[in-house]
């Protein structure tokens, strides 16, 4: 199967968070060693926010079942940096009905930076 892309725009300003993973060892003078743990060491979190109608959050729903929590997507982050990514959970909440009578909804998820597809 080829990697499917995930082409739907979220809400303004999400805050991605970096983390690099890190061994350490520290020495009995407070002496503190520390190097990069393996290739891959800098992971991401993205969690975004989608807002629409049912059938706009329904679609975003398929591309996340078809993923199923463990099969990679490729993903564009918000500076630009194309990468791999995983989505194991996500929050639909019904928001009420906008101006026009039409029922609204939010869909929150995290995507996770994966390391294959």
């Amino acid at each position: 199967m080829a990697l499917e892309t995930f082409t739907h725009p979220a809400r303004v300003n999400p805050v991605g968070e970096h983390t690099f993973r890190v061994r350490e060892v520290q020495f009995g003078d407070g002496y503190k060693q520390r190097v990069g743990d393996g290739l891959n060491s800098e992971s991401q979190n993205w969690p975004m926010t989608f807002t629409g109608n049912w059938q706009r959050i329904n679609e975003i729903r398929g591309f996340f079942k078809r993923h199923a929590g463990y099969k990679a997507f490729k993903w564009t982050t918000p500076h630009f940096e194309q990468g791999l990514y995983t989505c194991k959970t996500y929050q639909v909440t019904a928001m009420g009905n906008n101006s026009c009578g039409e029922p609204m909804y939010q869909l929150a998820a995290t995507f996770e930076t994966a390391f294959h597809p």
